[in-house]
């Protein structure tokens, strides 16, 4: 477990369940390539890139070398996910990584 009792989805790559069923999304980090845009949302939904969206989280396209990173943290409140989380990547022409955090 967590800070404050969340739980890790643990690093995933791809669109992805998070969690079906009620919820409070923790927080959220996204990790590019270093080298392209990537993008990822986070739907109020048990199954699918639908629904409220809860967070967006992207990271812009850089020369630099090795991954370039983003977090987001809504704290010990979190935010209220009736239904689930559903991540979503919307722009990714490299590798996206990412991690997301709930309770």
């Amino acid at each position: 477990m967590g800070e404050m009792g969340y739980v890790s989805s643990g690093l995933l790559a791809a669109d992805a369940v998070i969690h079906a069923g009620g919820c409070l999304l923790g927080g959220c980090l996204v990790i590019s390539d270093g080298t392209n845009a990537v993008n990822l949302v986070l739907h109020d939904h048990a199954s699918a890139a639908s629904g409220t969206k809860v967070a967006e989280l992207g990271v812009g396209a850089s020369p630099a070398t090795g991954a370039l990173t983003q977090g987001m943290w809504f704290g010990d409140k979190g935010v209220q996910c009736v239904n689930g989380i559903y991540a979503d990547i919307t722009q990714a022409t490299g590798t996206i990584k990412f991690y997301v955090w709930y309770r």
